[in-house]
Parts: C-alpha cells; sequence; structure tokens
C-alpha cells in the first residue's frame, strides 16, 4: 500500500518537488514511486507542448507576465515593440551602437536639462539644416583659447533682431481682421496679401488652432479697452458674405474665416491682428536688439540699426572713427587735438569742392560767383582772367544766326533766336553774364559798310543788332563772335 502525504499546493513545479506516479513497468508491478524533478526543460502551452524554454517556436506566442532576467545575449530577428521606459547599460563603460537610421524625432522628456556630449566626450562633425535655440553657442575650448571660426560658403548673415520685434508676417501671423458679437468672434478676410503683395493661400488659416491667442490693439473700445488678447476658444471654418457656413476647411465661395473668443478683445474696425501659438509671447516693437563685442567679458563695442560703436578699437592710424554722422559732402578730417577724427567740410581757402566730377582735361578754378570751386579748360595750366565764349556767326533771311563754336570755357551751353529784323539774342543755361565783367566782340565778316552793337540784358541773355539804322535782316556770312566773362 503507497504512503500518502498531503502536500500544499502552490501552483508551480520547480527543481526538487517531489512526483507521485508509476513508473510504467509491468514487471514492476506498476509500483507507485515517489520522483524529485531535477530541472524543467520543456513547458507546455494551452495543452499544447511547444518546445524548450531556450526556444519559442513560430508555432505560437509566448508571454511572461512577470520579469524575465537574460544572462547572456538577447537576439531579436523580427521587430520589436517596448513599452514603459528603457535604461541602456548600468556603466559609462557600458555602450549603445545604432545600425539603423532613425525616423523619428529625439525630444527630451524636460526642455533645457540634458547635454549631448560633454566638455571630455565631444562628438564629432554635426550635419544639420537649422539650428535653433534660447541659449548660448560656445566655439572652441574656454580653457585652451583654441582657434575656432564661423565659415559660410555663401553670405554670412548675423541677426541681432530676427525675433518677433518686426518679424510677424502679414498672411501668416498677421490677418485682417473684421469683428461682430463685440469682438467674441473674428472674421479673418480670404483675400489677404503678404508684404510682396503675393495672395496668401489657404494653408496659412489652416495653422491656426484652438489655445492660438489673437493679440488685439487695444483701447478702441470702451468696454474691452484693456483687453489686449484672447486664447481661440474655437475654429469655426469658412463662410459666405452673408454669414453663412460654407465648409471647415475649403474656401470656395467662402469670404472669411471666423474664429470665436471666450471674452471681446480690443479692436479697431478692419485692424491686423496677430495670432500666435499658446506659449509664444508677442515681442514689442523694440529697435534695439545689438550685435555685441567682447573682450574678456567686458563689452567693448556694439552694432545695431543706428550705429557701428567700437571705442578704441576702430582705427586708421593712430585715430579712431567717430561715432557720429557727417553732413552731405563732409570728409572725416585729423583734428587739432586729441585721436578722434572729425568731420569737416573739404575746402581750399574758403572754396568748396564741386559736387560733379569734371571731364578729361579739365581743372579746377575760382568760380566767377560762389564759394564752389568750378571745372573748366586748362589752358596753358594756370587759372584763366577769363572765361570765353568764340564762334562764327551765319545768318540768311529770317533765321537765327547759326553758330559754329571755336572755343567754350563756361561749362554752359548757348541758344541763338531771331527777335525781329536784324536782332538776335544769344540765351546762356546758366546765370554766367556777370554784371560788370561781361564783354562782347565781333564783326559782319563778309558783309561790307554794315556795324552792330550789343546789350547785356540780363544775367542769361545778350541782345545782337546787325544795323541800328536799318531795320531788317542784312545777313551774316562768317562773322566773329566773342564773349568774355572775367573772374
Amino acid at each position: 500500500m503507497p504512503r500518502i502525504h498531503t502536500v500544499a499546493q502552490d501552483g508551480l513545479i520547480t527543481a526538487s518537488d517531489k512526483l507521485i506516479g508509476s513508473d510504467g513497468a509491468q514487471n514492476n508491478n506498476f509500483a507507485t514511486r515517489n520522483y524529485t524533478v531535477g530541472g524543467i526543460s520543456n513547458f507546455v502551452l494551452d495543452g499544447t507542448h511547444a518546445g524548450s524554454f531556450t526556444t519559442i517556436t513560430s508555432s505560437g506566442n509566448g508571454t511572461i507576465g512577470a520579469d524575465l532576467s537574460v544572462a547572456g545575449n538577447l537576439a531579436v530577428t523580427g521587430n520589436a515593440t517596448i513599452s514603459g521606459n528603457l535604461t541602456f547599460g548600468d556603466a559609462n563603460t557600458d555602450t549603445v551602437a545604432f545600425g539603423a537610421d532613425i525616423v523619428s524625432h529625439i525630444i527630451p522628456d524636460v526642455t533645457d536639462t540634458y547635454d549631448l556630449g560633454t566638455s571630455d566626450k565631444i562628438w564629432g562633425n554635426i550635419y544639420v539644416n537649422n539650428i535653433t535655440g534660447i541659449g548660448n553657442l560656445q566655439l572652441g575650448d574656454a580653457a585652451t583659447d583654441a582657434v575656432s571660426e564661423i565659415k559660410a560658403y555663401g553670405d554670412l548673415e548675423l541677426k541681432a533682431d530676427s525675433d518677433n520685434d518686426n518679424g510677424y508676417t502679414r498672411g501668416v501671423e498677421i490677418f485682417r481682421t473684421r469683428f461682430d458679437m463685440n469682438g467674441l468672434r473674428i472674421h479673418l478676410n480670404k483675400n489677404l496679401y503678404d508684404e510682396n503683395n503675393n495672395l496668401v493661400p489657404d494653408t496659412a488659416f489652416a495653422t491656426i488652432e484652438v489655445g492660438d491667442v489673437i493679440y488685439g490693439l487695444g483701447n478702441y473700445g470702451a468696454s474691452y479697452a484693456t483687453n489686449y488678447s484672447e486664447a481661440i476658444t474655437s475654429v469655426d471654418g469658412w463662410y459666405a458674405a452673408n454669414d453663412t457656413f460654407v465648409h471647415a476647411t475649403d474656401s470656395t465661395g467662402a469670404a472669411y474665416f471666423r474664429l470665436s473668443v471666450a471674452s471681446g478683445i480690443a479692436y479697431a474696425s478692419n485692424a491686423y491682428l496677430t495670432i500666435l501659438p499658446a506659449g509664444q509671447a508677442l515681442v514689442s516693437n523694440s529697435n534695439n536688439k545689438s550685435i555685441k563685442f567682447y573682450e574678456g567679458t567686458t563689452s567693448i563695442g556694439t552694432l545695431n540699426a543706428s550705429s557701428f560703436v567700437i571705442p578704441g578699437k576702430a582705427t586708421i592710424g593712430d585715430f579712431t572713427i567717430p561715432n557720429t554722422l557727417g553732413t552731405t559732402e563732409q570728409v572725416l578730417s585729423v583734428p587739432s587735438s586729441g585721436s578722434e577724427l572729425e568731420w569737416k567740410s573739404l575746402n581750399v581757402n574758403g572754396y568748396f569742392f564741386p559736387s560733379a566730377a569734371g571731364t578729361a582735361g579739365q581743372i579746377l578754378k575760382i568760380p566767377s560767383s560762389g564759394t564752389r570751386l568750378e571745372w573748366g579748360s586748362s589752358g596753358s595750366g594756370s587759372v584763366a582772367a577769363y572765361k570765353t565764349y568764340t564762334a562764327l556767326l551765319n545768318q540768311t533771311g529770317t533765321a537765327a544766326p547759326v553758330a559754329t563754336i571755336l572755343e567754350n570755357t563756361t561749362d554752359g551751353t548757348f541758344t541763338w533766336t531771331r527777335q525781329s529784323g536784324g536782332t538776335y539774342t544769344i540765351t546762356a543755361s546758366s546765370a554766367l553774364f556777370t554784371v560788370n565783367k561781361t564783354i562782347v566782340f565781333g564783326n559782319q565778316g563778309n558783309q561790307t559798310n554794315q556795324y552792330w552793337r550789343w546789350n547785356r540784358t540780363s544775367d542769361t541773355t545778350i541782345d545782337l543788332v546787325t544795323n541800328p539804322s536799318f531795320v531788317g535782316d542784312i545777313g551774316i556770312t562768317n562773322g566773329s563772335f566773342e564773349i568774355r566773362i572775367y573772374s
């Protein structure tokens, strides 16, 4: 008779457990014996033998309800999906290697907390399209002052004020608006144009979401004078001009895009309002952002929209450049004392240089009036006592005289007209005929028994009368004519 022993049931089979059973041998009279479990190599799933603990075949799935500890290597041939937190390695001597491409964003759990690399373990080259950040960018090794460089194969732009101070884009963040329901509903006009006068696509409206903040202009209504901003509570979609709903996303046949807010926002009719994502503050207009230059920790200069100031650093020889602008036609001049260059009007003994360039062979001359030097012909190389206009004149019938210019050092141009029979006028392009400094010489050439006279009538006109005793045109054939204007 076999001994029967009652054992507490724990639901688990482990090594050293006892089994009761027959050895199955007829010659042993099917004797009942106790057996000790020396080890477990096979397992049973849903009543089906599935293999050993070392291999889960493809014939079925395996589920482990508790912890799994692998002392050796783990190899997974297919895809692996792991839920929960992952920890790779337990010491800085462990390594992780990626043999595959990464097809997702890599986003830290907490912003501005975790580093990429350390001071003694530095990444090599980083290839990125854009770097956007809110912190500092350090080049080189602070301990060794190693030389660093910023290299740009195209233009290198340093922008100290590239945020939203003046950077909101019309039709993307800034929308032309109308209002109803005391500012609770906001209508964004469909036909909006950007700064380049290009029609804004519907995709700009699609970026607006519930929670975005509308920033108003303020001080436009007694009830909402101080409510400058309001979060969007609903994005209602596209509406026709008669205020009927058209479509949530399709603007065909629509006149405006409607939004709603919880509280009335201050506004001006048909104003521009700025819509920004939640958490992105509206930056006030302040044109005072500067690129700053340092020597160690000391600021030595700034570069902004209005000035470039580097005291003691921007120099020409031993002189510094002034931080103020000069006026028209001023030049930088060595000061009579001190080390800062001065803005001075360039002049020679009270005469200023001409505002325009001269032509080949001309020289600077003292003007007949005013204080600005004039460009004139060089002559013998010295400043001439007078300027001259010399020409041969021919006149027939009732036509105006025709001048063949032999010399003109006046820098002016001249026009001949006929006033009446025998009376002709030469007109200068500017006030050249200075009173008490203008003289005329001439004769009628091949015409005999004739004479003429001249009369300065203004700073720009001189009259020529060919025969004062005879009214009528008597003609001029190769007459000599010269005007001298003395300085």
